[in-house]
């Protein structure tokens, strides 16, 4: 952190994401979701539109491969 940034705020978005990903076998994929901001008036945007976040996020993470996320460098771009 250096000394002119504003301290990081995180939410965490509960419950965990569950969801199916594309196989030739049923797989899930269990996801924990943080979102950072350094704004406290971003927090109540967050929770005032956390259906929409979920909802895209689903979509997101339901449209990954089994060969995208095995690997820690499709995780870590999964992250990013």
């Amino acid at each position: 952190n250096s000394p002119n940034k504003t301290p990081a705020i995180y939410y965490t978005i509960k419950p965990m994401f569950v969801v199916n990903i594309n196989s030739n076998k049923v797989k899930f994929m269990q996801i924990n979701v943080d979102l950072m901001t350094r704004k406290s008036e971003n927090i109540e945007k967050i929770t005032n539109n956390l259906p929409l976040i979920k909802n895209e996020l689903v979509i997101l993470f339901s449209n990954k491969s089994y060969d995208e996320v095995k690997t820690l460098e499709g995780r870590e771009t999964m992250r990013r």
